[in-house]
């Protein structure tokens, strides 16, 4: 068994693998390579195809992907933003209200007594949806910085594209060749 065929089993084991989606255009193009160097020309187009694929000629989603980034930071900052002031309200409103020394005399009315245990317990409830909130928050700006690696590793390898295209034009002219 030749080193090119040695190599043809160990990237197909990659590729299925596909642990590490950042190695397999690498692994489909050497793949590429590998079946060219034997002559086997369709399968070299097959993986050339793999990777053109993924890479589209026109691909200017980055631009589009920071726009939407951006807006939908604004509108949670915002939404956060409104949420600590209406707590911050509340909690005002909360003070200004002495209940406390009133009710260990009997002097609040029952009702009012009501009235602050629901509010504190809507001022418990909200700080609850802050902090889901700010769970949620954090969540979405993990998801926002992989999506960041994820254009900046596209961004790097859109190269790929034009090495494909050149390995197939390849494949189709050698396979146009007389053989000896």
């Amino acid at each position: 068994m030749n080193n090119y065929q040695q190599a043809i089993i160990t990237l197909n084991e990659l590729v299925k693998i596909g642990n590490e989606e950042k190695y397999t255009e690498e692994a489909h193009f050497l793949l590429g390579q590998c079946y060219l160097e034997l002559g086997f020309y369709d399968f070299a187009v097959n993986e050339f195809d793999v990777i053109i694929d993924q890479f589209p000629a026109n691909n200017d989603y980055t631009d589009r992907i920071v726009e939407v980034e951006h807006g939908m930071l604004q509108q949670r900052k915002m939404a956060e933003q409104l949420r600590i002031d209406l707590l911050l309200l509340e909690t005002k409103l909360l003070d200004l209200i002495p209940l406390d020394h009133l009710s260990e005399r009997g002097a609040v009315p029952g009702h009012i007594e009501e009235e602050k245990k629901k509010i504190d317990e809507t001022r418990d409830s909200l700080v609850q949806l802050i902090l889901e909130e700010r769970k949620t928050f954090d969540e979405f700006q993990w998801g926002v910085q992989d999506m960041q690696e994820e254009i900046a590793r596209k961004s790097s390898r859109k190269h790929w594209r034009t090495y494909a295209e050149y390995g197939k034009a390849r494949c189709y002219f050698l396979k146009t060749m007389p053989s000896n």
